[in-house]
């Protein structure tokens, strides 16, 4: 809606009816102005929330594709850990060590992979 231009019109009303000298005309225009200038500002309200809401799915959205980034970055360095004592390691002992870290590893992936997929999708935004 363009409120501007029906705030003039109401202006112009209002002009003509102060210079008739109708009080009830004027009330009227004065209640229908008031109404429209909270029209206006609601309307402006849900824009720049609107925005904000955005501004704020955006940042979400990037802090949640960081933190895959950082636990896929996590799991290969397990891996890596792993590997390498499995090496360090008599084969027996290296193998158990081994054995132990990966199931260790794979509870803790689970978990919190669960927990992160839960997230991303309760993460929902909501619009007017």
């Amino acid at each position: 809606m363009d409120y501007s231009n029906m705030l003039a019109d109401i202006d112009k009303a209002l002009e003509n009816a102060i210079a008739l000298g109708s009080k009830q005309a004027i009330d009227s225009l004065q209640s229908e102005k008031t109404y429209i200038e909270r029209q206006a500002q609601l309307t402006l309200l849900h824009a720049e929330l609107e925005q904000a809401r955005n501004e704020i799915s955006a940042e979400t959205k990037e802090i949640l594709n960081g933190n895959t980034q950082l636990f896929e970055e996590w799991f290969h360095e397990l891996t890596s850990i792993e590997n390498q004592l499995k090496i360090s390691f008599e084969s027996k002992t290296g193998q158990a060590i081994g054995t132990s870290l990966m199931d260790k590893r794979n509870k803790l992936c689970q978990y919190y992979a669960q927990d992160y997929r839960e997230l991303q999708s309760s993460f929902k935004v909501r619009t007017f």
